[in-house]
């Protein structure tokens, strides 16, 4: 039969209210050892103090066998006052075998071990009080204890009409197990596993558990124990919890980065308001944007998966892990422990999908590598398109556009066709040109390089209407000029 799924804060309360241990193993189809387990886990989740668990008392062995109804009190052993007379409790189970009981009843109402009964028989025999035949194992009258569940049925049952088990292949006179009456110590081995391997999040059990400290409990185990956490995280519970969960990290960061900023600039009462509104906007942004962004990028990384062979599990699964492991963002304010923070939170994705998937580490980190590494190359491209092109933008500062150098041989031909007018045109018509270069590298005003031949074209202007008034032939000092001109627009 399934066992049903243990509510940590009711289990908690159960065991306040007083019930025993045979009644929470009853209730939650518990063994011994899965009560021990409960009980651990309980102290682990700060639900029960140890102190308290340490006082229980009651033999859980006991407690297997109790009843509902209520059994007669335990008769305290005691040491017999004559040599070879039984004791006050070896008298009792004397009485019981006589009078036909069952071990297991017999067991119950004096909480005996198998051991310790049998200890009691043989004294009985010894001092010879019992009869060897009658110190074997008692059947009872036409009834029977079942060996799974204690209850009373039928000697010839073939199955248990309490729990249900098929008795068939259980024996009665089998040794009885630490787990309880009729389990053998592979039944409570498996059924520890089983309790074990039950899937559990904090989160996902707030009911149990209360919102803030469910919420911290599953930040601390994911964050500090990621293997065992996430091989125990459900893979199929819906979307809900986990989106709800990122959603609660972007406030949790927000308050952070405010005990941050407090603790080294300080912050009044205006800091804290700000703060209570800005978590609060976080929030409703978080429940809008995060299913988007966790669903785009889950689908990402259980693409990638599949294709390296991985995914045991579904989408959902996935997720799952790219939500929980997304707590280490609350560190982000912080600085340096924000980077260090974003890299754990990659450990985590890939501790998460080998967890969850049942895969190997290599195939987990495959997944993640590949978006990762096209991410990277995407950035790499575009960082060296920008280079390129700032690159190209310094050189094309140095070197004029075609416009500026048209307008530079425009000018050069209208000063060299001067040359042969008489004086005053030469230096009417260097004049005009000048004016017109200088309105044609109007757009071009800003750049150094544009200013600078335009000083040195004018320059050469000024120099060619000198030598012509004089009525002198160009020199070679006003060639190299020219010269010089060109050049700068061959750069």
């Amino acid at each position: 039969m399934n066992k049903p799924k243990i509510g940590a804060r009711q289990a908690a309360n159960d065991i306040r209210s007083g019930m025993t241990d045979a009644e929470l193993m009853e209730k939650y189809r518990l063994t011994a050892k899965g009560l021990e387990s409960l009980f651990r886990k309980l102290v682990e989740a700060k639900l029960l103090e140890q102190s308290f668990v340490s006082k229980r008392t009651a033999p859980v062995a006991a407690d297997t066998w109790a009843k509902s109804a209520p059994s007669p009190a335990r008769i305290p052993e005691s040491t017999p006052s004559v040599p070879g007379e039984p004791s006050e409790l070896a008298h009792a189970v004397l009485q019981d075998i006589k009078d036909g009981r069952h071990d297991n009843e017999i067991m119950r109402r004096h909480e005996l071990s198998p051991g310790k009964l049998s200890q009691i028989r043989d004294s009985l025999v010894q001092s010879g009080h019992l009869d060897a035949e009658s110190s074997g194992p008692q059947k009872g009258n036409g009834t029977r204890l079942c060996p799974l569940c204690s209850q009373e049925i039928t000697e010839s049952a073939p199955k248990c009409i309490h729990c249900g088990s098929w008795l068939d292949s259980v024996s009665l006179t089998e040794p009885i197990a630490a787990g309880g009456p009729g389990h053998s110590s592979a039944d409570v081995q498996a059924d520890e596993e089983s309790f074990e391997s039950e899937k559990e999040c904090p989160w996902e059990e707030r009911e149990n558990y209360g919102t803030i400290n469910a919420y911290f409990q599953t930040a601390t185990k994911c964050i500090l124990t990621p293997t065992s956490f996430f091989s125990k995280l459900p893979t199929r519970d819906g979307y809900f919890n986990p989106i709800l969960f990122v959603a609660m990290t972007l406030p949790v960061a927000a308050v952070l980065t405010y005990l941050w900023i407090a603790l080294f600039k300080g912050m009044g009462l205006a800091g804290l308001v700000g703060l209570l509104f800005v978590a609060s906007i976080l929030f409703v942004l978080g429940i809008i944007f995060v299913p988007i962004s966790l669903a785009i990028w889950s689908g990402i990384l259980h693409l990638c998966l599949l294709l390296v062979g991985g995914a045991r599990e579904g989408y959902q699964a996935t997720f799952r892990v790219v939500s929980y492991s997304s707590v280490t963002s609350i560190f982000n304010a912080v600085p340096v422990v924000g980077s260090l923070a974003s890299l754990w939170g990659l450990v985590l994705t890939v501790i998460g999908l080998r967890e969850i998937h049942k895969t190997t580490t290599g195939r987990a980190v495959g997944a993640l590598a590949i978006p990762l590494g096209i991410v990277l190359v995407i950035v790499l491209i575009v960082a060296a398109s920008s280079i390129a092109k700032l690159t190209s933008g310094f050189s094309d500062r140095n070197v004029p556009n075609q416009e500026a150098c048209n307008a530079l041989e425009t000018y050069i031909a209208r000063v060299e066709g001067a040359v042969g007018l008489d004086a005053e045109t030469v230096e009417s018509e260097v004049d005009g040109a000048g004016r017109d270069l200088v309105k044609d590298l109007e757009p071009f005003k800003n750049q150094p390089r544009i200013l600078l031949l335009q000083q040195k074209a004018l320059l050469f202007g000024n120099a060619t209407a000198l030598q012509a008034k004089a009525g002198t032939q160009l020199g070679k000092g006003i060639d190299v000029m020219r010269d010089d001109l060109r050049k700068m627009c061959r750069k």
